[in-house]
């Protein structure tokens, strides 16, 4: 198990937050997922919000979440990449039928000025409900594919897929599965801590619950 080292002055979330997606999470809220991972909300910054993980690098992410991050810092603050939106209307997707398909590009920068486009494709898979950390939501399901394509063959090569599930109340992913050639991830949402205080037991808890759910499904 990952350690994890979350912020003083956090208890874990009694759901008593506004019926808004983008004012259901405070500034200092953290979200603990079944990897090992935790990442506390910062600030909203336009139609974005900063995270900073367990690390402590920070990411801002768009509220589509759809979009890779669009920056990611280092602990030091130096930039590692930035991604922009070129082309597509991803946006529409969120609120689209299920089996609606759209496609989008983004430019990738990395932290020595290297340039990229990336295509995806994404697919919207409906919506379910689902029980979260302790209370049961509406969320969307999506379906994601980053491509190449070659340029004498016009054929496509799927690089990554990712299978998304997101909270429209909440504004933030309550599932990522990741596949790559080399790399098959999944991790969920299991826990949300309020700014108020902090108990390390309790993160502990989850993801040691978290992890002998995991080896019985097995």
């Amino acid at each position: 198990m990952k350690s994890i080292h979350v912020w003083s002055g956090l208890i874990l979330l009694g759901w008593l937050m506004g019926s808004q997606a983008l004012a259901s999470l405070w500034p200092g809220t953290v979200l603990v997922y079944s990897d090992g991972t935790a990442y506390r909300l910062q600030g909203e910054e336009g139609q974005g919000r900063i995270w900073q993980d367990q690390r402590l690098r920070t990411e801002r992410r768009s509220t589509n979440p759809l979009l890779p991050p669009l920056e990611s810092k280092g602990l030091d603050g130096t930039v590692r990449y930035r991604h922009r939106l070129v082309e597509g209307t991803p946006g529409r997707l969120l609120r689209a039928a299920s089996g609606t398909t759209g496609e989008f590009v983004m430019d990738r920068t990395d932290r020595r000025g290297n340039r990229e486009r990336r295509n995806y494709q994404c697919t919207a898979l409906g919506e379910t409900r689902k029980a979260i950390a302790g209370r049961t939501e509406r969320v969307r399901r999506f379906r994601c594919e980053r491509y190449k394509v070659h340029h004498k063959l016009w054929t496509r090569k799927v690089l990554e897929t990712r299978l998304i599930e997101w909270s429209p109340r909440l504004g933030v992913t309550t599932r990522l599965e990741r596949e790559t050639r080399k790399s098959h991830r999944v991790r969920e949402l299991i826990g949300i801590l309020s700014p108020q205080a902090y108990r390390y037991q309790r993160v502990v808890g989850l993801l040691k619950s978290a992890t002998g759910q995991k080896r019985k499904a097995q």
